[in-house]
């Protein structure tokens, strides 16, 4: 599948968990919403400005719009695991292999 197709479906998908218009969000990423259209349905790709506000508009990281095989998670969701990603350092090797253990446990894939 095509980048630009991929790329486009992840934004309509993170546009409508966020419970987003196109025009609710072409306004917040300060486009019009013929070409947020065209970014959702691969006919464009979004500039490194554009980018940079999806980002900060969904509260992700740039690499997670660009992973298509990473499962679209609620504003919940990414709370919690950046309450955890913030304890994280403070651990010592002992306790994440125990912390590790346990999210497999959890998630099954053990």
């Amino acid at each position: 599948m095509d980048i630009r197709i991929s790329f486009g479906n992840k934004i309509r998908e993170l546009r409508k968990l966020h419970n987003m218009s196109q025009e609710d969000l072409s306004g917040a990423l300060d486009i019009n919403t013929s070409s947020l259209s065209a970014i959702e349905t691969g006919k464009s790709f979004a500039s490194y400005t554009t980018i940079m506000r999806l980002c900060k508009v969904f509260n992700i990281l740039p690499k997670e719009l660009f992973d298509f095989n990473m499962t679209v998670i609620d504003s919940e969701q990414q709370d919690i695991i950046h309450e955890i990603n913030t304890v994280l350092p403070e651990l010592d090797s002992e306790k994440l292999y125990y912390l590790n253990n346990i999210a497999r446990m959890f998630a099954n894939k053990q």
